[in-house]
C-alpha cells in the first residue's frame, strides 16, 4: 500500500493508498497518532479509497508542541460530552469559572476556556451524509446523545454489542471491519 507522509499547514499528515476520488479523514483517538490510520486504511483502501490521517494538537509527532487540543484548535467537541465530564466530577459551571482548571479522579482536566468555547458554539446545522458507529456501553457519550444527534441530522447510528468507547478488542475491531466495510462502497 502506498503510504506519503507529510505536513498540511504544518499539521504532520499520512496519506494511504493509491490516487482515488474519494478520501477518508481517519481522526485518532485520545493519546493516538496518525499512524493508526493504517489499520482503516488495509479495509478502505482496497474498496476504492485513500486515507488521510493527521496527528491532532498534543498526539503523535506533535507531542511536546505548543498547541493544544482544544476546541479552537481541533474539531469542536460536544458541549455534551464536557458537562458529562463536569457531573461526574461533580463541578459546576460556577466552580470551573472561577477556579479555571480543576483536575478530576478519572485523569482529565477540566478547564474554563475550553468549557466556554464549546458552549458558545454548539453544532446548529449538519449537512453532510453521516454515518455513526458507537458502542453499546459507551460511558462517554450516552446513546441517548447520539440517538438524539442522529435524529436531528438524518445520521445513520449502529451500535457495537458489548463495545467500550475505545475499541480495541478482536471482536470490536472485526465489527469495526465489517461496518467499514458496508458503508464504504466501491
Amino acid at each position: 500500500m502506498n503510504t506519503e507522509f507529510f505536513t498540511l499547514s504544518g499539521v504532520p499528515a499520512v496519506l494511504y493508498g493509491e490516487p482515488a476520488p474519494r478520501v477518508l479523514l481517519c481522526v485518532h483517538g485520545k493519546m493516538g497518532c496518525k499512524e493508526e490510520g493504517e489499520w482503516v486504511a488495509r479495509t478502505a483502501c482496497p474498496l476504492g479509497w485513500q486515507v488521510l490521517a493527521v496527528d491532532l494538537p498534543e498526539h503523535g509527532a506533535r507531542r511536546g508542541h505548543p498547541e493544544r487540543l482544544v476546541p479552537w484548535q481541533a474539531v469542536p467537541d460536544l458541549r455534551a460530552l464536557i458537562e458529562r465530564m463536569m457531573q461526574g466530577a461533580d463541578v459546576t459551571a460556577d466552580r470551573l469559572r472561577a477556579e479555571r482548571t480543576i483536575p478530576t479522579a478519572f485523569g482529565e482536566t477540566l478547564e474554563w476556556d475550553y468549557y466556554a468555547h464549546a458552549s458558545a458554539h454548539p453544532v446548529q446545522r449538519w449537512t453532510p451524509p453521516t454515518a455513526i458507529l458507537c458502542a453499546e456501553h459507551d460511558a462517554l457519550v450516552p446513546r441517548a446523545d447520539l440517538d438524539a444527534f442522529a435524529a436531528r441530522f438524518g445520521a445513520e447510528l449502529t451500535a457495537v454489542p458489548d463495545a467500550e468507547h475505545w475499541f480495541h478488542t478482536d471482536a470490536q475491531l472485526a465489527a469495526l471491519k465489517t461496518w467499514l466495510q458496508a458503508h464504504l462502497i466501491p
